[in-house]
């Protein structure tokens, strides 16, 4: 792993999925379609890249 990528971390949970880099930080509820907790001035952005995360690693997973 290269040292000088972004840093962030993503984890999901029963009908969630949370998201956090070095600016902003978001917790949302897929079932409710609404953030449960956001860290940093703006979610929306940070909602959408944990969402592309999500189907990355659920592609991945089902892809093996």
């Amino acid at each position: 792993m290269s040292a000088q990528g972004p840093e962030w971390a993503f984890f999901a949970f029963n009908n969630g999925i949370g998201y956090v880099n070095k600016d902003n930080g978001v917790v949302f509820d897929n079932a409710g379609k609404r953030v449960i907790e956001q860290r940093g001035e703006n979610s929306g952005p940070t909602v959408e890249v944990a969402r592309r995360v999500q189907q990355a690693v659920l592609g991945d997973y089902l892809g093996r």
